[in-house]
C-alpha cells in the first residue's frame, strides 16, 4: 500500500497536495481533539477542586457549629451552678436573718414575760407585806389594849 502511495505521488502531483491536506487536516483534527479534552480534563479537575474546596468549608463550618454549640453547653451549665449556687446563698442568708429575727421577738417576748413575772412578783411582794405589816398592826392593836 505504501509502494502503491508513493508511485501514485510521482505519478500525479495533484495527489501529494491532496495528501498533505488530509495529512494537515488529521493533524489539526487530533491536536483540536487532544487539546478540548485537556481543557474537558481542567474543567473537570477545577470542578473537582470547587466540591472538594465547598466541602471542606462546610466540614469547618459544622466542626466550628459543633464547638461552638460545645462551648455554648459549658457556659449554660456554668451560669446554672452559679445561679443555683447564688440561690443557696440567698437562701441561706435568708434564713440566717429569719433566725435573727426569731431570736429577737422570742427574747423580746421573754423579756415582756419576765417583766410580767417581776411586776407581778413585787405586787404579790408588796401585797404580802402589807398584809404582815396589817397583820403586825392588827397583833400591835390587840397587844395594845391590853396594856
Amino acid at each position: 500500500v505504501l509502494a502503491w502511495g508513493v508511485s501514485k505521488v510521482y505519478s500525479e502531483p495533484a495527489a501529494l497536495g491532496s495528501i498533505v491536506a488530509s495529512l494537515g487536516s488529521l493533524v489539526w483534527l487530533i491536536h483540536y481533539m487532544k487539546t478540548r479534552r485537556q481543557e474537558e480534563l481542567k474543567r473537570v479537575e477545577q470542578k473537582r477542586e470547587e466540591y472538594r474546596q465547598a466541602e471542606l468549608r462546610r466540614i469547618s463550618e459544622e466542626v466550628n457549629e459543633r464547638e461552638r454549640q460545645k462551648e455554648l453547653s459549658k457556659q449554660l451549665k456554668r451560669e446554672l451552678w452559679e445561679a443555683e449556687k447564688l440561690e443557696e446563698e440567698r437562701k441561706k442568708k435568708e434564713i440566717e436573718a429569719n433566725e435573727i429575727l426569731l431570736r429577737e421577738r422570742m427574747q423580746t417576748k421573754y423579756n415582756h414575760l419576765e417583766q410580767k413575772k417581776r411586776a407581778a412578783r413585787e405586787q404579790k411582794k408588796k401585797e404580802e407585806e402589807e398584809l404582815k405589816r396589817k397583820q403586825e398592826e392588827e397583833e400591835l392593836k390587840r397587844r395594845l389594849p391590853a396594856l
